[in-house]
């Protein structure tokens, strides 16, 4: 097998792995060195390089020389542009069928950028078609080579032919078969009238029937989940299950795992319960999660918060990683944005009615007559807010007339509420009405400064400052940047190296999921158009404990009411749980 290697990849390679050249023998060096400098080349990590090789073993350089397309299509967290870089530099012909099978898998990825875990098969085809500029004829025989080595696993659903990958259907399938072993219920005595012992003990002297009946579910069930709006208990219910099960077993500790880690550290300080990230807990690194059914978590209590941004992978992993044993309490907001990743896992379980459900259905966070929580309803509604004391709403028709109007609503709430009270919210990074653009108005510069309010945008364990989490500059010195977090560690930054750190005087929509805050301030803009729908509408103005400000430009609002992002994702868990009317392959 021929490798292609740049020397701008080789430099690469030693500059990030400090794996010099060998002077003395450097085609030597090279020859030892080379899969390693293709795989980090391609963005692929040394992990994942060990599975591969692992799988594959003396197959490997056969597979990269003929179809390493192969390699996406079987081992996920590779994605197709990866893939794509490998065959670039491996591939040793670009015959017909390689060219077809890469036009596969690159139709699937297409959708699955999206969440989507299978499209219709005529789509699918089609897209083949456009990409690799081959005839349906070709496609034809192409789609039925693949179907016959197991790559797609097509299926008949509602009257219409269906594909998804094969790892995506063997993932869907996981986690139906992981639920449904956990579906038994388990004999424990409890009763309302524990649940409102248990409620007074912890300062909660009124629980309302939802609550009560979703403490009940989740001590007799192994799985249950509980879903309400924002301010309906689902904290408060954490409480009062742990306290109830902890007074039958000493022994037991429960932990709350979340996606952010700024919603676990929420979480821990509202409950005082152990609470951690999905990924640390299950220890994941470079694409292998060390916790799974050979080594599972101790706890045999476990609550998932904010599921319902949780994707397929992480669920899948989650459910591997749990002692048959343990109970497993799902708790999150149905009605709010797509989760990270593809599938839509928590809702389509929710939705198929086979596992234990209770919704909260009383708000318990806005103060008595706040309309706040009955527009987020609306809005799931496709109506618009209810503009009055609660919800205040402002027109504007260019981004300098939406930049300033933001500001001014800033600097007003923080007069009343505080610095930390006060979040803007903007559905992108970039863009003239993104993040950025809004923080930099707010400041007045492009630069950070000590005091500044700053988010950490990706995970440092080395700090334990993680993503989503925020702090106060407290010091900047020379090159570096003292960030104390509001856990209250002190990180540091390389001034000319902070990517990773932004300003927080506005974020989006995704990072504010889970939190609350005095006063939300809503940006809804032109340029965000496509990221915009009713669902992250409802999660912007359910933020505000007491306040909504919307800043509507050329009418975004209206457009984004009309677009629902439950309705967007295609998975097949749901009719998996049942398959009824699902026709599966043989």
């Amino acid at each position: 097998m021929h490798i292609r290697l740049s020397r701008a990849d080789i430099e690469r390679y030693c500059h990030d792995t400090r794996d010099r050249e060998d002077p003395d023998s450097p085609d030597l060096w090279l020859t030892s060195k080379a899969r390693k400098i293709l795989f980090h080349a391609c963005g692929i990590s040394p992990a994942h390089q060990e599975m591969i090789e692992s799988r594959y073993g003396a197959r490997l350089p056969f597979i990269l020389a003929t179809d390493p397309f192969r390699i996406y299509a079987e081992f996920d967290g590779i994605s197709f542009e990866k893939t794509a870089r490998l065959w670039r530099r491996t591939a040793e012909n670009s015959d017909r069928r390689c060219i077809l099978r890469a036009a596969i898998l690159e139709a699937f990825d297409h959708f699955e950028r999206s969440g989507h875990t299978y499209a219709d098969s005529d789509a699918i085809q089609e897209r083949m078609a456009k990409v690799s500029g081959a005839s349906m004829q070709e496609v034809g025989w192409a789609w039925r080579q693949a179907a016959d080595n197991g790559l797609i696993v097509e299926m008949e659903w509602r009257g219409i032919r269906r594909a998804m990958l094969h790892r995506a259907y063997y993932e869907e399938a996981s986690i139906a078969g992981e639920i449904k072993s956990r579906l038994g219920r388990m004999p424990f005595p409890v009763t309302p009238a524990d649940v409102i012992r248990h409620a007074a003990a912890l300062g909660m002297p009124h629980v309302d029937e939802s609550q009560i009946s979703a403490v009940i579910s989740a001590c007799t069930h192994r799985t249950t989940i509980v879903s309400g709006g924002p301010g309906t208990g689902k904290t408060t219910i954490i409480k009062i299950i742990a306290s109830i099960l902890m007074e039958a077993d000493p022994t037991l500790v429960p932990i709350c795992l979340s996606l952010p880690a700024r919603i676990a550290r929420t979480i821990h300080e509202k409950t005082g319960l152990a609470a951690d990230t999905l990924h640390t807990r299950l220890e994941y690194i470079d694409g292998r999660f060390g916790r799974n059914k050979d080594n599972p978590l101790d706890e045999r209590l476990v609550f998932l918060e904010e599921a319902f941004m949780v994707g397929n992978p992480l669920v899948l992993a989650l459910l591997r990683a749990l002692r048959p044993s343990a109970r497993l309490v799902i708790i999150g907001d149905a009605e709010q944005i797509e989760p990270i990743g593809r599938g839509k896992p928590i809702e389509a379980l929710l939705s198929s009615g086979a596992v234990p459900a209770v919704i909260l259905n009383t708000n318990h966070r806005s103060g008595a007559g706040s309309t706040i929580p009955a527009s987020g309803k609306r809005v799931m509604k496709g109506l618009m807010p209810i503009v009055g004391p609660d919800i205040l709403y402002t027109q504007t028709l260019s981004p300098k007339d939406t930049l300033l109007a933001a500001t001014k609503a800033w600097h007003a709430a923080k007069n009343i509420v505080g610095v930390d009270n006060v979040q803007v919210l903007s559905a992108r990074h970039s863009g003239a009405c993104g993040t950025r653009a809004i923080n930099d108005a707010i400041t007045g510069r492009k630069e950070f400064a000590v005091g500044d309010r700053v988010m950490q945008l990706k995970n440092d364990r080395d700090q334990d400052f993680f993503n989503g989490e925020t702090g106060t500059i407290a010091d900047i010195e020379g090159r570096t940047i003292s960030v104390v977090t509001d856990a209250g560690v002190v990180a540091e930054f390389d001034i000319q190296a902070t990517s990773t750190l932004s300003k927080a005087y506005c974020i989006t929509f995704h990072k504010a999921q889970g939190l609350e805050f005095a006063t939300s301030i809503v940006v809804v803009d032109p340029g965000s158009a496509s990221m915009l729908d009713r669902n992250m509408i409802n999660v912007g103005i359910t933020r505000a404990r007491q306040k909504c400000v919307l800043i509507d430009e050329r009418n975004q609002l209206r457009a984004a009411l009309n677009r629902s992002s439950s309705a967007k994702r295609r998975t097949l868990l749901a009719p998996l749980m049942s398959t009824t009317g699902l026709q599966l392959p043989g």
